[in-house]
Parts: C-alpha cells; structure tokens; sequence
C-alpha cells in the first residue's frame, strides 16, 4: 500500500487563475479536514484580477472594479496565511522563497507566477509604450486615453487634434484584436463627449507578420481582420514596429505621430524564475513533467503561465484562463493525493474550445475546428467567462454557506 507524505507547509506563488484555483481547492479541503498543513498564498497584490476583462476595463465597456476581487472575500482567511508581498528569488535547494520583505520555507511549492510583458529591444518601447497585462495598467490607460481627447477636443490645429486623437496598438494577437475592437465602438464615443471630430480620430492596429492572431488557425485571423476594417480599424500586417517617442512611432519605415502607443507584442514569464536556476524555455517559461513537477525538484510544482506545457503532440500550450484553471486544479489534486499516499493521474492537456471578443457583441471561436461567428459566439465567450468568474469564487461562496 502506498505510503502517505507528511507536509506541514505549502506555499503557492501567485494569485492568478491557476494560483488561486488551487489554493482555493487546497483551502477546501483544509475547512473539511482532509488537509492539516499550513497553507500560504503569496502575491504582490491583494486581489485577484480577471485578466479576460482588462480590454474592457480600458476601454470603459465594465465599471473597473468588476475586474478585481479582493482576495479576503475569496479565501477563507482562517484556512490560508495570504501575505502580501513580491517574489524576489528562489533558493530550491534550501526550500526557500526570498521576498521584498519575508523569507519564506515549505515542504511544497507551487510557482503559478503568471506572466509579464514581453519587452523586444526597440528603442524608446518601455520608456513610452503603454502594456495591458495588470488592472493598474487598463485603468491607467483608460484614464490617458480621456486625457488625450480632452486635449484633442480643445487644440485649434487639426494636426494636434490628429495626434492627440490617434491611438496605435502594436501587436495583432489576442489581446491587440480584442482591444482594437473595444475602441472601434469607444472612441467614437469620446469624439462626442469632447467635441473631437470624427474624422480625426484614428485607431491604428499594427502586427509585424503577414496575418491576425498568428498563433490560431489561418481563418480566424482572416475573419477578426474583416469585422476589424468593417469597424473602422486601420489593419496594417507585415508593418513591424521600429522605435517609440513620447510623440511619434516608426513603423514599416512611415512615421506615425502619436501619443497613444499600446504594446500587446507577447508576454514571458517573470525573470527570477530562469534566473533561480529553474529549467526554463519557450517565452522563459519553466519546464515540467507529466505531473507538472518541475524536472530535477520533486517538491516544485507549476501550472499557468509561467508553466511549459505542452500537449500529446508536442505543441506549447497557450497561456490562457482555461489552461490555468485546469492545472491550478489538478496541482491541488495532486498534492492531496500525495499526502493520502494514493497514486497521481499524469496531466492530460486538452484542447479548448477558443473565443475572441472583438466589441459590440461581435466575436470569433474555434470550437475544435469548427467556426462559430457573431453574435452566438459572443454570447458563448460571455458564458464561458461567467463561468470562469464562478469557478474563482466558489471557495468564497461555499465559505460563506458553511459559516
């Protein structure tokens, strides 16, 4: 019979889906007995954010605080240490996690660290670029962006309304299309308010290869295209970006005067994880095994973003909701069946079902292989998103009915 493993102490790095999907299962089962060890969750924020909604908050489609949750009303905080805090290293060898401020040991560790924007070398890109990867950005932005109008709304010049009006997403993969289709239906709407002439206003949507959302099949990309220039989205493919100024971009060799750059160009996982020693590849991401073991350390697990997974036929599995709330839960499953001395399942990666919001009730999804177009494939991105938000919160709710 297989023997149980004592673990008196499992800290989980990260907040996002795949973080908080497992410590809210661990949590669970810590409230009915089933686990006795100190639980930990550790994050820079003290809330949960709906990554899927961060172009709608940007675009003022959602009130902003919609898209965040703070973590005491999920969590039930006699069942789980929440501190909050920024990951600095890792010491594997020495089960220790160093922070901004504590040091932390476990017995377990689950790195679900999410992922960062990806910075490529182009000149002036950090220093002025705006990013979409966390709440304080959509609404830092969405708040720049009114400023631009109002400034737009009040110059005389056409050219300065011009510039002031512009606004330059770079990078055409899921989260560029979806933004670009949240302002086609915005802008407009803040043309009014100020006094900006419509024909002034610009949405420029930029992507250095030759199609739309590159890493999905080739008629998704072709269809956001088309509903995309439909809405008043100037679509320009094979135009990389060059250099950034606080008033102007280069781009396939034209210069574009703005003040409004949005970069949506890729993400990659947090730095310290490579730089801890951690077997990392693709987009920095680290390396797993069939159990989502960190190769070489029996007592590292990792799930989400910052996990390279890949799928039966070899494939890198998208970072997305879906796939985290999936490996968040099967970690937790895992680690409970470590604990009760009963066998593990290996990961089985499935492929999902993929939906594309592009504003005003359009959207695009790959169902398998088979197109769905529309209004309907809105409405199943909605639901499927609803159900995301309740799979977060279950542990909250099942909390509360129990107190």
């Amino acid at each position: 019979m297989p023997r149980s493993t004592r673990i008196d102490t499992i800290v989980v790095l990260g907040a996002g889906y795949a973080g908080l999907r497992c410590i809210s299962t661990l949590a669970h089962a810590r409230q009915h007995g089933s686990l006795h060890a100190r639980l930990v969750l550790v994050d820079r924020y003290p809330y949960h954010q709906f990554i899927t909604w961060l172009h709608e908050v940007a675009s003022e489609a959602i009130p902003a605080e919609r898209a965040r949750i703070p973590l005491d009303r999920l969590l039930p905080t006699e069942h789980v240490d929440f501190v909050r805090t920024e990951v600095t290293h890792l010491i594997p060898p020495e089960r220790r996690v160093l922070t901004d401020q504590n040091d932390f040991t476990y017995d377990r560790l689950v790195i679900a660290l999410g992922s960062d924007t990806a910075w490529p070398p182009i000149p002036g890109l950090r220093e002025h670029a705006f990013a979409l990867r966390w709440w304080e950005e959509a609404v830092r932005l969405r708040a720049h962006i009114r400023r631009q109008f109002a400034i737009a709304g009040r110059a005389k010049r056409r050219a300065t309304r011009q510039r002031h009006a512009r606004i330059v997403i770079a990078g055409g993969g899921f989260t560029g299309c979806q933004l670009a289709g949240e302002f086609a239906h915005w802008l407009p709407l803040l043309a009014d308010e100020y006094g900006v002439p419509l024909d002034d206003v610009h949405l420029l949507l930029l992507e250095a290869q030759s199609r739309l959302l590159p890493a999905w099949r080739r008629w998704v990309g072709q269809r956001a295209e088309r509903v995309l220039r439909r809405k008043g989205v100037d679509v320009r493919l094979s135009t990389p970006l060059e250099r950034v100024t606080k008033d102007h971009i280069v781009a396939g060799g034209e210069t574009v005067e703005t003040h409004t750059l949005i970069w949506t160009g890729g993400i990659q996982a947090p730095a310290l994880l490579a730089e801890s020693g951690l077997p990392t590849g693709e987009q920095g991401r680290v390396h797993t095994d069939a159990f989502l073991r960190v190769p070489g350390f029996a007592d590292l697990y990792a799930a989400g973003d910052c996990a390279l997974v890949r799928d039966a036929a070899g494939a890198l599995l998208p970072a997305t909701a879906a796939h985290a709330l999936r490996q968040g839960a099967y970690v937790a499953r895992a680690l409970l069946a470590e604990i009760a001395g009963e066998p593990v399942e290996p990961y089985r990666p499935r492929h999902l079902a993929m939906f594309i919001s592009l504003g005003g009730g359009d959207a695009i999804g790959d169902v398998f292989g088979f197109p769905v177009r529309g209004r309907p494939a809105s409405l199943i991105k909605e639901g499927v998103e609803r159900w995301y938000h309740n799979v977060i919160t279950f542990a909250s709710r099942m909390h509360e009915e129990e107190e």
